[in-house]
This record gives C-alpha cells, structure tokens and sequence, in this order.
C-alpha cells in the first residue's frame, strides 16, 4: 500500500550512551514523545541525528529500533547519504532490509561537486538498482550541492522518487516546486524552519525539522492552523519556532539534545570530536523552554 507523505516529520536526534551507542530506552521515550504529539512520520540518520558521525552498527541498529517502536503506526524515514553512488545503494539497500518506508537522500558530497548531469544521474541510478521509495534530502549548505529546479522536475518523474526535502533556505524555489512539481505522486516539504508556516500557507505537504525534535506539538499546531488557513495562529506557531532557533547557532544538536535531556527524554551525549554544551548555551535553551512553558515538563 503506498504511503501517505503529510504533516510534520521530525528530524530525530540519536539518543547516544556516552560511548556512542544507541540508547535504546531515550529512543523509545522519544519515539513515543513525537507519535503521542501528532507528527506525520519520523525520520532517522538525518543532519541531526548525527548520521555522518555515527559507526555503521550503531546507524542500522537506530533503523530497527525506530522500526519496531513506532510499529507502522507512521512511516519510518531512515538517511542512506554517503559519498558515493555504490555507497548509497548499499545504505538504500539496507534501510530496505531493515523495515523502513523511504530512503532520504543527499546528493553525493566531499571528493566531488556534482554538475546537474551527474546529480540526475546519480539518483535515477539509486532509484533503479534499489526499487525502494526514494526522497532527495536538498540541504546545500552543508553539502556545497545545489539541485536546481529544472534537476528536481527531471527526478519528479522517475516512479519511485517520491518527493523532496528542501533545506536549502531558497523559498522562492519551494514555491515554484510546490506550483509547478507537487502532485499526488511527488510530495513538497519545507526544512528551513524559518519559513514553514509560509510554505504551508503556499501548499507544501508538510514540514520535515530538527529543532522540532525537542518541541513537536509546536510545529504541528503551526502545521494544522497554517493548513486550515489561519494565518494568524500559524504566525504565532512560527514566532515560537524561531524562539527555539534562537539558542541553537553553530551548537544546535548540543543545544536540542541539552533540552531533551532537561525534558527527561534522553541524555546529551553527542558524537566526538563534539564537546558537552558551554554553560551560557545552556542557560539560554532553559529560558527559552520555560518561555514556552516546555519546562519544566508536566
């Protein structure tokens, strides 16, 4: 049965022992902390959780996890990004194996910056050699690839890529995909949460966040009013967002996990080389929970 792509899918931290494997109860507490607040999916192995960081067993062993926890209550979203063409296959491949609903995907990173040719034919090549549901992960900012749209509607129309997550920060694009590309078989989310309540207004299928992993009632109630045509509720919801930015900087996954260690879900231990959050980090995300009435949690 196909999928339903709709709604709010966080981009889940990893919940990490301090020797870097999976915590298994901070991921059930999590998983069930994003299903009881009404998200649409979850995502795993994404720029938030860690994905480039973590050792393979530790990332396939997160996939099941997440798979037998959420037990097809919502789809499973699971990164399969590396360097390589064969490389993600094999990640594709895996995730396949492993019980997930779609593979996220970058474009390939690090050795190469890609021409649009090569880009096209990287994901038509993963498509066929895997068979599996396929979602391009745009996030030029951390990969230095930019997919340009003229790519994306070429891609739109291979059957099993079946829409895009879009971090590129570039709204003018996100509207021209939802106007000219968003259909039933190729599904639009916004993953610049500073426009989300704006791309929802403008037809997006949803909302993919990281941020929104500490917060996930937030970004659902901007989901729902935003698609009901209240803007002045969703602007309000977007307001809450960008106070959440706000702690994050250039020490964001520290930053969430701290505050989802104060919300009793998970620990804050992070892949090294990163280090535990500075003490002025800390108290900025306290303050900002407690603006929101996050924490302490009742």
């Amino acid at each position: 049965m196909k999928k339903s792509y709709r709604g709010v899918i966080p981009a889940l931290t990893t919940p990490l022992h301090k020797d870097e494997t999976i915590d298994e109860e901070g991921l059930s507490k999590l998983v069930e902390y994003h299903i009881s607040a009404g998200v649409g999916g979850i995502f795993v192995l994404g720029s938030m959780g860690e994905f480039a960081a973590l050792e393979d067993k530790e990332k396939w062993r997160l996939v099941k996890l997440t798979v037998e926890k959420v037990g097809e209550r919502v789809p499973v979203l699971a990164g399969a990004s590396d360097t390589g063409t064969k490389r993600v296959i094999k990640n594709v491949l895996m995730v396949k194996e492993l019980g997930a609903d779609a593979a996220v995907v970058l474009p390939p990173y690090f050795y190469f910056l890609p021409d649009q040719k090569e880009i096209f034919k990287f994901y038509a090549d993963v498509a066929e050699k895997t068979k599996f549901p396929i979602v391009i992960y745009h996030n030029p900012v951390m990969t230095k690839v930019r997919i340009e749209f003229e790519t994306i509607f070429k891609l739109s129309k291979i059957e099993n890529i079946i829409g895009i997550k879009d971090s590129s920060g570039d709204y003018p694009l996100v509207e021209k995909l939802i106007k000219e590309i968003k259909g039933d078989s190729f599904f639009v989310f916004q993953g610049d949460e500073r426009h989300l309540a704006s791309a929802i207004v403008a037809g997006a299928d949803g909302l993919v966040t990281g941020v929104g992993s500490l917060a996930p009632r937030i970004f659902v109630e901007l989901y729902q009013a935003a698609s009901r045509g209240d803007i002045k509720e969703a602007n309000l919801g977007q307001e809450k967002v960008l106070k959440l930015l706000s702690f994050c900087g250039d020490s964001w996954i520290r930053a969430i996990k701290y505050g989802l260690k104060l919300l009793g879900l998970c620990e804050d231990y992070v892949c090294q080389p990163s280090t535990s959050l500075d003490d002025i980090t800390k108290e900025k995300v306290k303050s900002v929970l407690k603006e929101l009435r996050l924490y302490p949690r009742s």
